[in-house]
């Protein structure tokens, strides 16, 4: 099964599969590129990462459609919504936190197959989702933020805790894809200027991955061009490709 990826800014992203949508941390989408699906009647999974402004953005519980919305939503997001909205028959919400595990049987959406929570370096929580069209990992927050400060060797082991995590939960689960992440969002901050890659260096030592997306750039659109670089040097086997996703509303179908 094929898949389409839309860029809509910063750390959003819309996986488009044949049956449903699944959309990751929607701060701002210049190109609109969500509305396309209101009204559509094909089901539609909103995942927010954290409840820092530029990845919650409350405009999506106002999504329309003809079947049910599904959200799921860090802990840390409930505490936002009005109780009212939480009793919205059209509406389904799930909270998780690092941990969590929704079931395909559990959620009910075509094309869903599980869903596994993984922590942060900063907020919230991290996703590993898999779909009949394959995995895809949306880091939220979860980087190596090497602000080369005291704190940096700490954030750096804390990300690499997860990262082993992730891997032995995906060699424990049952892949029949060639690799175990079809896609996965990774900050790549042109704040943290030199370190800027680290994390996404780590991310593919640690995770074989068909495609790598750079997200939360923060002025760094020409990095993932240099990030493609760096890794051609690495001489990984397989090697990830890096898709530099820099316009909103941009599509890309992956194979």
């Amino acid at each position: 099964m094929s898949a389409k990826i839309i860029y809509l800014n910063h750390s959003g992203f819309v996986v488009e599969l044949e049956q449903a949508v699944f959309i990751f941390d929607l701060f701002t989408d210049p190109a609109k590129a969500v509305a396309e699906f209101e009204l559509s009647g094909k089901p539609v999974v909103f995942f927010v990462s954290h409840n820092h402004y530029d990845h919650w953005n409350q405009d999506i519980l106002d999504f329309d459609n003809t079947v049910i919305t599904t959200y799921i939503l860090d802990e840390g997001c409930r505490r936002d919504i009005n109780p009212d909205r939480l009793a919205d028959r059209r509406r389904r919400f799930n909270f998780v936190h690092p941990g969590s595990n929704l079931s395909g049987d559990a959620l009910a959406v075509p094309g869903f197959k599980d869903l596994r929570c993984f922590g942060s370096t900063d907020a919230g929580v991290s996703f590993l989702l898999q779909t009949d069209a394959g995995s895809f990992f949306h880091a939220g927050d979860l980087n190596d933020w090497d602000w080369q400060d005291e704190a940096s060797q700490q954030v750096r082991s804390a990300y690499q805790l997860q990262l082993t995590a992730i891997h032995h939960y995906l060699q424990a689960s049952d892949q029949t894809d060639a690799l175990p992440v079809k896609a996965a969002f990774v900050p790549l901050d042109a704040r943290l200027e030199e370190k800027a890659d680290c994390g996404c260096l780590m991310f593919v030592r640690e995770i074989p991955t068909a495609y790598l997306i750079p997200m939360h750039l923060n002025g760094g659109e020409h990095l993932p061009q240099l990030l493609a670089e760096s890794l051609k040097k690495l001489a990984l086997r397989p090697a990830p490709q890096v898709l530099g996703m820099t316009v909103p509303g941009e599509p890309f179908d992956l194979n």
